[in-house]
């Protein structure tokens, strides 16, 4: 690391007056090691991905990306596009800091730098959702998780201005309120199983593609398995519209227990597609009578992406990230 760029939104969070000291300390750390810095603010929404692009063409040769995993989402888009060689580095400042947990980066801005210092550039895959049809640009990399289904549309759900004001609380109210009113419609995913070697399709009420390992929080292992160091996603298949199947799964993953349930299932793949249930379609017990125009969401690292019909897919080699060597 010679010369980096901290990409911060100087408006973001609840405790906005202190994002800039915040940055401040870290980028002294890194001029204590000689590292050159410069400290870019967003100039308004998804514009970070551009600004990164134009430091790295400025001669940046690391972006690290000060803020949640929206910010990294919205910081790797054009990185991983254009198979950039610079490498991506993380802050955490976020609501949600998935991706920093994972790295075990901590929160105060000086220790994380200190652990950047300390960090391997090494090229990981990510993960890629995008329309099945139409226009391929609409498309996004995520380096967290994709979800279809529930969780997208608590997202969808979310007002932003809330989000901002109460942080996770927003989210785990909102989360709630989905789980007793939502009533999770059916869709198809089709997928290839690495574990048989055959093209399969489900009928679920929700999916996650998953890349990483530990979330941090209450619910850490979401889905057992994961791992950036993998070049393909762990996908959680939901194979009923039964909350209950979907509190004991939680459940499970709160006490880092093996417990799946009967209607969930683990499985590893490069790619899969999700589309809304054919109109002649007849489900039986335990799915109720189907409303097949509902619109089901789809989002990537915590940004809603559209709705059915999607591609999810793994990109290796895709992108040159600082992991820390502990």
């Amino acid at each position: 690391m010679q010369r980096a760029a901290f990409i911060y939104n100087p408006i973001a969070g609840p405790r906005r007056q202190d994002r800039k000291a915040a940055v401040e300390q870290a980028a002294a750390v890194l001029r204590d090691a000689r590292v050159a810095t410069e400290l870019v603010e967003t100039r308004g929404p998804h514009t970070a991905s551009d600004q990164a692009m134009e430091m790295i063409a400025a001669g940046c040769d690391t972006i690290i990306a000060c803020g949640g995993d929206g910010t990294i989402h919205e910081c790797m888009q054009q990185m991983v596009e254009t198979r950039s060689p610079a490498a991506l580095g993380v802050l955490p400042f976020g609501t949600g800091n998935a991706l920093a947990a994972d790295l075990r980066i901590p929160r105060d801005p000086a220790a994380a730098a200190h652990v950047l210092l300390r960090s391997e550039p090494r090229r990981i895959a990510v993960g890629r959702l995008e329309p099945e049809t139409g226009d391929a640009a609409q498309g996004r990399y995520f380096i967290v998780t994709a979800g279809v289904g529930g969780d997208a549309h608590m997202l969808y759900s979310l007002n932003f201005e809330t989000k901002q004001r109460h942080g996770m609380n927003a989210y785990y109210a909102q989360a709630a309120q989905i789980f007793l009113s939502h009533d999770f419609p059916a869709f198809l995913v089709e997928f290839d199983d690495e574990h048989s070697g055959s093209l399969r399709t489900e009928v679920v009420s929700q999916v996650l593609a998953v890349r990483i390992s530990n979330f941090g929080g209450l619910i850490r292992g979401l889905a057992p398995g994961a791992s950036l160091q993998r070049d393909d996603m762990r996908l959680v298949l939901f194979r009923t519209p039964r909350k209950s199947a979907f509190l004991f799964y939680m459940l499970g993953r709160l006490l880092q227990r093996k417990w799946l349930g009967p209607a969930v299932e683990l499985v590893w793949a490069h790619r899969a597609i999700c589309r809304p249930l054919p109109g002649d379609a007849q489900l039986g017990r335990p799915w109720p009578r189907q409303n097949k125009a509902a619109r089901i969401y789809a989002e990537a690292d915590g940004e809603v992406s559209g709705r059915l019909p999607v591609r999810l897919s793994s990109v290796p080699d895709a992108l040159t990230l600082l992991i820390p060597s502990f």
